[in-house]
């Protein structure tokens, strides 16, 4: 579904298996001034110490209209991966992101109450239909939860964000 030119740079802050470059959050990236079509921050932004700078390096680094998607989690276990400085909420994406200068064209709550229920308690069940069958219940309740409950008090299982340069 790809274009064969293009060129995918998987980084990650140890060395591992199918990485391309080790990639430090907390320092500038060592890429070219607009030279990224596309960065993909995929449940990773937590373990920046300053969640402002990478956005900022993001922007610095995507060619113009270039595109970073985030997705990030909310309502989960601490993951010290090697930190876990924290999460962002939806007021606290839309305020770094604007003070990144990069547009928001899509931010959505992933999961409601349940599925962030589900997602805490999946760890005790070993065998995987009886996690499937958990999980898509959860899925099912978060869609009964009332909108007003959903838009005054949300606790999303997690944000995916899409926004541009």
């Amino acid at each position: 579904y790809l274009p064969k030119e293009i060129v995918h740079i998987r980084t990650d802050y140890v060395q591992k298996e199918g990485v391309s470059q080790i990639l430090n959050f907390n320092e500038s990236f060592p890429y070219e001034n607009s030279s990224i079509d596309t960065v993909l921050l995929f449940h990773n932004l937590y373990i920046a110490e300053n969640t402002n700078h990478v956005l900022v390096e993001c922007r610095r680094v995507l060619k113009d209209g270039g595109c970073v998607l985030i997705s990030n989690p909310f309502g989960v276990n601490c993951m010290p991966e090697p930190r876990d400085f924290g999460r962002l909420t939806k007021e606290g994406f839309e305020k770094a992101l604007k003070e990144s200068n990069l547009k928001i064209e899509l931010l959505e709550q992933i999961g409601d109450r349940f599925s962030v229920c589900a997602y805490a308690l999946t760890a005790f069940f070993l065998i995987w239909p009886v996690k499937l069958i958990f999980n898509s219940l959860a899925l099912l309740l978060d869609t009964l939860i009332p909108s007003g409950m959903k838009r005054k008090q949300p606790f999303p299982l997690g944000y995916f964000i899409v926004a541009k340069k």
